[in-house]
Order: structure tokens, then sequence, then C-alpha cells
């Protein structure tokens, strides 16, 4: 028993050692930027939920993530700076979300290939830069990465009804966070059911019922994204009247998804690496690689028929657990065919290589808008009945929120 015992204490002090050493890597990464004065306007339009006094009217204000705006609405009751609990918890999700991927990679990878991929997590734009928003980002890629893990446990183990019904009931109170949090859940189910060759309604009775009341926003969220033209160019049918326009459309905007997650200036390379993890996906039997296969298919095929931006970047967060799998499954086939016992410090220099061209080549950004010096200028024409004041719209959400007080 004591033998035990040691053996899950020298387990969970491993894993406590890999989350820190996440943790100290992502702020290092982050440090300059983290908790700015002043958020981008952007964000700071997600705060004006806490101007409304009725529940009601904040739950109507959460578009397409109900759940998250309510969310901040709670915050704004119970601190006077809801924006800075709103992004530590958002960095803990990241921090989170990415510790969940490493265990993924390290339990079906050689744990070099684990380290390499994790190492590409920490030079993804969209990642980095919405972990430090006030966006629902990090839930989304925080859904993905559950969603897989889940995946990878039904798959190696006989999991019990009762952890079923937690991923389930887990899987409804993200996709209330944000809609788009359904697409991870559904295709989850999607494959248990193909493994089990059987439809099981006990896993879609209750969601689909949770989320029925919320049918009319999901519809319009879609209707909103496939006609107000905003994403139009994310679209691979965009403007296309011939097969070369697809092809250009379908070239250029798989490369932006590709920028999402690695760097820009080995985006062209890895385009042909992404190629080959595909078609080497079609011919093999491991049933993860098949799932991050229709994850990555999965917005492309949104893509193709209007529903869904390609490579708008905080859109494909998403969708880069299932991509990161992909080639990292494709990487782990060459390793273990291809390459003899030496190839450790082949991947000890492609490691080093990848985050040292990573270091020189990106940096983390967030602009910090200060309007402080705005508001002291026309502080004296709050309130007064005779003063006009004229903002742009991208500017009224900073100002009215940094000059509630």
């Amino acid at each position: 028993m004591f033998l035990g015992m040691t053996d899950y204490l020298n387990n969970k002090k491993n894993q406590i050692a890999v989350f820190l050493a996440i943790a100290l890597t992502y702020f290092y990464r982050v440090n300059q930027f983290i908790f700015p004065q002043n958020y981008q306007q952007d964000d700071v339009s997600e705060l004006r939920v806490i101007f409304y006094e009725n529940f009601s009217c904040a739950l109507d204000r959460g578009d397409n993530h109900p759940l998250f705006t309510i969310f901040i609405w709670f915050l704004s009751k119970l601190f006077e700076y809801p924006e800075y609990i709103l992004s530590s918890l958002i960095i803990i999700l990241t921090i989170s979300s990415i510790y969940i991927l490493f265990n993924i990679f390290s339990e079906q990878f050689s744990i070099g290939i684990a380290i390499i991929f994790l190492g590409v997590l920490f030079f993804s734009q969209p990642i980095i830069t919405y972990s430090l928003s006030l966006k629902q980002y990090a839930l989304e890629f925080y859904a993905s990465a559950y969603s897989f893990r889940f995946f990878q446990k039904y798959l190696s183990t006989n999991l019990h009804k009762n952890s079923r019904a937690k991923y389930c009931f887990v899987s409804v109170i993200l996709s209330l966070f944000s809609f788009l949090n359904a697409i991870p859940f559904l295709l989850t189910i999607f494959f248990i059911f193909l493994n089990e060759k059987r439809i099981n309604f006990n896993l879609i009775i209750f969601p689909f019922l949770a989320m029925l009341p919320f049918a009319s926003y999901i519809i319009s969220k879609l209707q909103r994204v496939s006609s107000n033209g905003y994403w139009d160019n994310f679209f691979v049918t965009n403007q296309v009247t011939s097969f070369q326009d697809f092809y250009e459309n379908f070239y250029f905007l798989q490369s932006l998804f590709l920028k999402s997650l690695f760097v820009e200036n080995l985006v062209p390379l890895i385009f042909i690496i992404y190629l080959l993890a595909v078609i080497t996906a079609f011919f093999q039997k491991d049933k993860l690689t098949n799932y991050s296969l229709l994850g990555v298919a999965s917005i492309t095929l949104l893509s193709i028929i209007g529903f869904y931006p390609l490579g708008g970047g905080r859109t494909d967060i998403l969708f880069i657990p299932y991509l990161l799998f992909l080639i990292s499954s494709f990487a782990n086939f060459l390793y273990s065919k291809l390459i003899n016992k030496k190839g450790q410090y082949l991947l000890v220099v492609i490691f080093v290589l990848y985050i040292l061209n990573g270091v020189v080549t990106t940096e983390v950004f967030y602009k910090d808008e200060n309007v402080e010096p705005i508001i002291e200028n026309i502080r004296e024409q709050y309130n007064n009945s005779d003063a006009l004041i004229i903002t742009t719209e991208d500017q009224f959400p900073s100002i009215i929120y940094y000059s509630r007080n």
C-alpha cells in the first residue's frame, strides 16, 4: 500500500513540475504585456455588460457566448476591476490547456516529440495574444483540449458512465460559454458513435435540450458570419469563378491557418509537411490521428460552405489542437519508422533551432491603449448639458468604461 502511495505521490510531483515549467515558460513570454493599464478597445467592449442592472439584459447582450457575458456581469458585482480577475482566469485556462495537450502528446508519442510541439505552442501568435485579452478564445482552446483528452481516455480505458455524463455536462457548460465549443463536443460524440457502431441517444439528449433555448442565437450568429461581409475573405469559395481561384484561396487560407500555429517564416516548409501529414493520416489506423484529421477537415469544410472563417487567427484557435496533433503524429511516424536511436539528438537540434528561430522572428504583442489622457482632457465636460462629446465607435467602449468613476 505504501509503495503504491509513493508511486502516486511521485507521479503527482512530476505532473506539478510539468505544470510549473509550462507556467514559468508562459510568463517568461508574456511578462511585459500581462495586465495592461488599459485593455484594447475590442477587449473592453466585452465589459460594457457591467452597465446593465438586470440579469436578463446582460444575458441578451451575450451574443454567441451568453455564459461568458453573464460571468463578466457577475464579476463586476463582486470586484471593482473585474477585467483583471477575468484576465487571470483566462491565463490559467491557457496554461491548463497547454498542460492538457502536453499530457496527450506525451502519452501518445515519444517524449521528444511532445516537448518539441509543446515549444511550438509558445510561439503561436493567436494563442499567446488572446490569452492576454478579455475574449472567450481561451475557453475555446480549452474546450478542444478537454474533448481531445476525454477521447484519448475513452479509447485507452473503459470509462464509467459517470465519466461520460460528466463530459456531456462540462461540454454543455463550455458550449454556453461559447457556442463554438459545441464543435469539439460533436466531433467527439461522432467518433464515439463510430467506434461503438451505434448511436447512443443518452449522450445527445441532454446537450440538445440544454442548447435548445439558445437556438435562435446560434442561427442568428451563423447568418451574420455568412452574410455580413466581415469574414468573406476567409471563406475558401469567396469570389471563386474557376478552379484556379479555388486553388489560390485554398492555398492562401491554409497557409494562414498554419501561420496561426507555427512561426511565419517556416510556413512554406510546414505546408509541405502538413499535406504529407494529411495524406499519411488517411492510411493510418490510429483513431486519435483520424480524430485530429476530422477536426482539421471540419474547419476547411465549414469555410468552403461559408459558415466559418479559415485562417482568421482567433477563429483558428478552436482547431489548433487538431492541427498540432495531426502534424505531431506525422513527425512521430517519421521518427519511429525512419530514424534510428541516435535520432533523439536530431530532435534536440530541431527543438533548439525552432525555439531560437521563434525568439528571433516573433514578438508577443498587446497594445496598451491608454485613454487616461483623453479622459482627463474631457473630464470637466462630463454631465455638462452645454457640451457634446463625440467619439469614434472604436474609442467609445474604452472611454465609457475607464471614465465610469
